[in-house]
């Protein structure tokens, strides 16, 4: 019987070390890109230019240069469609996270100075998340759990910005 309990004691305390193991990587494991030329990642358009993206176990954000057009069919492909704004009504938000806060984070981008930041709130957040105007096109898909999708595209800079959280 002492046997017994202790086989069984082992393969519950190495089930529970394994599931820890696995937690531990999911959770620090990630991908990076800095201003890459072309993209080579499965869930970005193979057009993607200029790329800057972090990729871990829940999230996925990215901005890049594409051109318009191209980049609208792929998002209709991926039955995520971008729809034109043509007005902004009051408290309604257009924005989509850019992927330089994840990056500072994983070291991979020294923070924003102090001598650098601005008083302006809206300067400042500017850094960490891209906002859209009239005449852009923005995507949202937000899941019960706060995941979800959010994806714009930039008329005037030519430049598009995805995030996907699975959470």
């Amino acid at each position: 019987m002492k046997k017994g309990c202790l086989i069984i004691f082992a393969a519950v305390a190495l089930g529970i070390v394994a599931l820890i193991g696995i937690a531990w990587f999911g959770l620090t494991h990630y991908e990076t890109g800095i201003n890459e030329k072309k993209s080579n990642l499965d869930w970005l358009p193979a057009a993607a230019e200029d790329v800057t993206y972090y990729e871990g176990s829940m999230n996925q954000q990215a901005e890049f240069s594409i051109d318009k057009d191209a980049f609208l069919r792929w998002c209709e492909e991926m039955e995520r469609p971008l729809q034109k704004i043509t007005e902004k009504e009051k408290g309604s938000d257009y924005s989509v996270s850019r992927p330089r806060r994840m990056l500072e984070h994983a070291g991979e981008l020294e923070p924003i100075p102090d001598s650098e930041r601005s008083d302006d709130f809206e300067e400042y957040f500017s850094h960490y998340r891209k906002e859209f105007d009239i005449g852009d096109y923005y995507y949202s898909l937000v899941y019960r759990n706060s995941g979800g999708y959010w994806i714009g595209y930039d008329v005037g800079e030519g430049r598009a910005y995805y995030q996907h959280a699975h959470n």
